[in-house]
């Protein structure tokens, strides 16, 4: 009778049927941990979905500007100058994409980045030059057929370019040569030129390289 009884203990213990039964996960399986974060599975099927495109266009950008300050030898009050924005399409300079002028007059503020000697809020004032009637008109690079007039201070494609009498808080450092950006008065002072002071002249300059894929129309 008692073997009996141990099979009959044994053939219970080992019920498939049982619904108490626990399972442990191995050691080394992975778990799953909510987040809380959307997941999306990567695509590794190298798929070509048609965003992933090289440059069709190149865009050369110079700018280049000098400031005089006065009084001289400081501190200084007032400043006046120029900045001069070339832009050229393809390496295409004649004619250039965009070839305009700035005369540039400023007050001292008493708003300056932490590195900055002095700061000044500057006129942006857009020269417009009398087109030569001898010159031809420019020609959008291969993609209009017909000629446009010579480009304007809206057909630049410099980013964050001023515009015609906008006035723009600008600081002066030292400590790295570099003229500061109050950007558009938030007081965050962002690098926006390589300067160099010369007793009391600035100069600065400002060049890049971009790529894009053309024009809308």
């Amino acid at each position: 009778m008692s073997l009996l009884a141990a099979l009959i203990l044994i053939g219970c213990g080992t019920n498939k049927e049982d619904t108490g039964a626990t399972t442990l996960p191995a050691d080394n399986a992975p778990q799953e941990v909510d987040s809380g974060t959307p997941y999306f599975a990567v695509d590794t099927s190298g798929y070509d979905t048609g965003f992933n495109q090289g440059r069709v266009r190149s865009l050369d950008i110079v700018h280049t500007g000098e400031m005089s300050l006065s009084p001289l030898s400081g501190p200084y009050t007032t400043l006046y100058g120029t900045m001069h924005v070339l832009e050229i399409i393809d390496g295409r300079e004649e004619p250039p994409w965009c070839n305009v002028t700035f005369s540039l007059t400023g007050y001292a503020s008493d708003v300056k980045c932490p590195t900055c000697e002095y700061a000044f809020d500057v006129e942006f004032y857009h020269l417009e030059e009398e087109p030569d009637e001898d010159e031809e008109p420019q020609q959008q690079p291969d993609m209009m057929d017909e000629p446009i007039e010579a480009a304007t201070l809206g057909d630049c494609l410099s980013p964050d370019l001023p515009g015609h009498q906008e006035v723009r808080r600008l600081g002066y450092s030292p400590v790295d040569n570099t003229i500061y950006f109050d950007y558009f008065n938030s007081g965050i002072w962002i690098p926006w030129f390589e300067a160099q002071q010369i007793h009391d002249e600035v100069s600065f300059t400002w060049e890049a390289n971009l790529g894009f894929f053309g024009f809308e129309d």
